[in-house]
């Protein structure tokens, strides 16, 4: 229902998390795990489909979003989808969820993970961006996906490696994705000299955007579309549904 209806609106793309479940599939949460009735931690991978399918994702009491409808749904797996979404939708950009401390509990190794949604993504003739915190994960993408791929990151001592160690970041990724608190006009700046798009996160406040706005950023990812919208056009800024011209 959500994907239905953020489909109805004029935005460029839809934001959504997979980590690994059965099968060699994916499924759409935010955490490779679910607590048990004993709040015990199990991983999703680790149930059969059938038991995924029959779990009902809790409906959300989050404070922040009095006006989110709530529903008890069943978890989403990629393939189905992808199966679904209309080739004229909004760009699909996937975050694959991947940590070395989680490889052999929550999830199979990068490499296999990285093999498998590209098997699943390039079957799809859809416009999807890949990204991922995972780096090792970004760079099997780029280098094996046709997809445009982007490195996530939250820490200014990680941006500032990568700003170090990283000669020519146009030739290891198509883009950023950014905490929009590492962002200021310097950095937009170095991002268009260095090849990459920048897209910025989570810009929920309308004082952030105006600030990242100033900065030049294009990008925004929000959870408040609608409200978002609004203000765009009360800047007289049309909100744009293209994702990023390498897409």
């Amino acid at each position: 229902m959500s994907f239905e209806a953020a489909a109805q609106l004029p935005i460029a793309a839809i934001e959504l998390d997979i980590v690994e479940a059965a099968d060699g599939r994916f499924v759409l949460a935010h955490d490779p795990w679910v607590l048990d009735e004993q709040d015990r931690v199990k991983g999703l991978r680790a149930l059969s489909i059938e038991d995924l399918k029959a779990l009902r994702i809790p409906a959300s009491s989050e404070i922040d979003f009095p006006e989110q409808e709530k529903h008890d749904c069943p978890y989403l797996l990629l393939d189905e989808l992808l199966a679904l979404w209309p080739a004229s939708g909004p760009t699909l950009n996937i975050e694959i969820k991947s940590k070395a401390i989680w490889e052999d509990r929550y999830q199979s190794d990068f490499s296999v993970l990285s093999d498998r949604l590209i098997e699943q993504v390039n079957a799809c003739h859809l416009n999807v961006h890949l990204q991922s915190f995972d780096w090792r994960l970004v760079q099997q993408l780029y280098t094996l996906s046709a997809h445009p791929v982007s490195w996530l990151c939250e820490t200014p001592r990680e941006l500032n490696d990568f700003q170090q160690s990283i000669p020519y970041p146009g030739q290891h990724l198509h883009g950023l994705g950014l905490h929009y608190s590492l962002v200021n006009e310097n950095l937009v700046k170095w991002c268009g000299y260095a090849g990459l798009d920048m897209a910025v996160w989570t810009v929920n406040s309308m004082e952030v955007l105006d600030e990242m706005l100033d900065c030049g950023v294009t990008n925004i990812i929000t959870d408040e579309p609608l409200k978002v919208i609004e203000h765009l056009k009360s800047k007289g800024i049309r909100p744009e549904t293209n994702f990023w011209e390498s897409a």
